[in-house]
């Protein structure tokens, strides 16, 4: 990812905008992540991307979600998660950029599992549904948790092997 907020670009600063270009091995996926200060307008300008974004929880949780082509674009609106995958045999990339000079950015799964110090394990198995010693195909992380790297990734079903 090749980032050009205030921190990278100081000329930027007071100008309200930023970018970023993101490029995705086939499979690759930018993880669910959220901008808490800025809405994302996004341009794939080659391959073919899996676009979703959860919608609040006054609207289900629904994930709304297409197939985005080279040449077209798509919007973020600020504060929702969301994200991509490549669902192409090739590589992909996009040109993304924000209405904030610092958009922020949290990335879910690693905001939820790998902080310091660690979020209790009885509030993320009430929170999750999760359990220590559930096991995936998926990359395990830390002492129980698990990451998946598909989609719809963060609240993926596990396998009791």
């Amino acid at each position: 990812m090749t980032e050009l907020h205030v921190v990278e670009w100081p000329a930027r600063n007071t100008m309200g905008v930023s970018m970023n270009r993101v490029d995705f091995a086939p499979g690759g996926t930018n993880t669910p992540h959220i901008h808490p200060r800025a809405t994302e307008i996004g341009m794939v300008m080659k391959g073919e991307l899996l676009v979703g974004i959860l919608g609040s929880l006054d609207s289900g949780n629904k994930l709304y979600s297409r197939v985005v082509r080279a040449s077209e674009t798509f919007l973020i609106p600020r504060g929702l998660m969301h994200f991509q995958f490549n669902i192409g045999k090739t590589g992909a990339s996009i040109v993304v950029s924000f209405n904030n000079q610092n958009p922020g950015i949290v990335f879910v799964p690693l905001t939820l599992f790998n902080s310091n110090p660690s979020i209790p394990t009885p509030v993320l198995t009430r929170c999750t549904g999760w359990r220590s010693g559930h096991r995936t195909s998926q990359v395990q992380v830390r002492r129980w948790v698990l990451i998946p790297r598909s989609l719809p990734c963060m609240l993926a079903k596990f396998n009791n092997s």
